[in-house]
């Protein structure tokens, strides 16, 4: 979710719309108009941190990112718009061979669908501090990926589905408002997973809700979101050799969340929360304290022509059972970005870190800052 520019008015009817930014049109296919668009990011970073376990060197060169973009879209002739969309992961390092791959059908008298592995609705929908953080989006950014967090990162993630292939739909925009939802069967499922299980501790029969308002009041622009999701965890019984019927039934996904940003001038303020409940946690654990943890967040960010300032604060915090106290990460970022040409940005990302009780062990700490400076390239 590296929303690092602000969602709000046109911007978030664009991004509705699915409309590549910076997209090239490469011609007329049998059927569809393709274009290409995509984007490179070489980084340079630097961590100073107390666990130093594998990373003596203290920095790194770092092509995080490569991706390649093809939409495909024609329009029929009562009106309706429909194609698809595949975003690459270039990079060899990268599990996955694909980003998003999802086919949408939209008009401006029902609205979107999106059908396949994408964002859900309450992903797409939401806002939060990071959406008016400069450069890479600070603690939404590579932060995790630098500085040592331990396994109990939670991020400013906002669903247990992620790319999950699912139905997503989402309402015309009337008077400022969206209304989005979206049906996962199975959290594990992706691509042509014919062969995913019911029985190996995902999520199913996943649903979220979501709403998204946008006002302009002259100058001063307002975004509003929310977001419900709920579905079923899978008691996984597919381990072999585990002669008790499979691992202890994991509770069921239940995640709630809130942002708004606020823009006037070339200032903006974000805000947002994010509760998991209990999502993956068995009910002895819950029982003696466990929870799957919330954050939240907070930035202020000026802009002004090709260049753009932040600040911003993040805190997540993981209830462990009894005896170990709670999993606590923060994250006080400065961030900057200034648009050297069209197409090329650079970016620079100061972050001041500290994990507490990583992985729910008591006294597993790691405290430093962490420097990411960039050269982005999209097309």
């Amino acid at each position: 979710m590296n929303r690092a520019a602000l969602l709000g008015g046109t911007a978030l009817v664009a991004a509705l719309a699915f409309s590549p930014a910076m997209a090239g049109t490469v011609g007329s296919g049998d059927n569809l108009e393709v274009s290409l668009f995509g984007e490179v990011r070489f980084q340079i970073n630097h961590r100073d941190q107390d666990d130093t376990a594998g990373f003596g060197r203290g920095f790194q060169f770092v092509t995080d990112e490569g991706e390649l973009g093809i939409e495909a879209r024609n329009t029929a002739d009562n009106g309706i718009l429909y194609g698809v969309e595949i975003v690459l992961n270039v990079n060899t390092d990268d599990v996955e061979n694909g980003d998003k791959v999802f086919a949408f059908i939209d008009s401006d008298d029902f609205g979107r669908f999106q059908l396949g592995d994408n964002d859900n609705a309450a992903d797409s929908l939401f806002v939060d501090g990071a959406d008016v953080v400069a450069a890479r989006g600070g603690f939404d950014g590579e932060v995790s990926d630098v500085f040592n967090f331990g396994g109990t990162w939670l991020g400013v993630g906002t669903d247990n589905v992620g790319k999950s292939t699912k139905i997503v739909y989402f309402t015309p925009n009337i008077a400022g408002f969206t209304l989005g939802a979206s049906f996962t069967p199975d959290s594990g499922a992706q691509g042509a997973s014919f062969g995913q299980r019911d029985d190996n501790g995902d999520f199913e029969k996943v649903i979220d809700i979501a709403a998204n308002y946008v006002g302009e009041f002259g100058d001063l622009e307002i975004v509003i979101a929310g977001f419900y999701e709920f579905g079923e965890a899978e008691h996984d019984t597919s381990s072999a050799g585990n002669a008790v019927g499979g691992t202890p039934e994991p509770g069921d996904a239940e995640t709630f969340g809130v942002g708004a940003t606020v823009a006037y001038g070339g200032f903006s303020v974000g805000a947002g929360y994010t509760t998991f409940n209990e999502a993956g946690i068995s009910a002895a654990n819950q029982a003696l304290g466990e929870d799957a943890g919330e954050w939240w967040d907070v930035a202020v960010a000026y802009r002004q022509g090709p260049w753009g300032v932040s600040v911003g604060y993040y805190e997540a915090t993981l209830g462990n059972v009894t005896g170990v106290a709670d999993t606590k990460n923060t994250v006080l970022t400065f961030d900057a970005d200034y648009e050297v040409a069209p197409g090329w940005t650079t970016a620079a990302s100061l972050s001041f870190n500290e994990a507490e009780n990583r992985d729910r062990v008591q006294g597993n700490d790691n405290d430093g800052h962490s420097f990411i400076f960039y050269n982005i390239f999209a097309f």
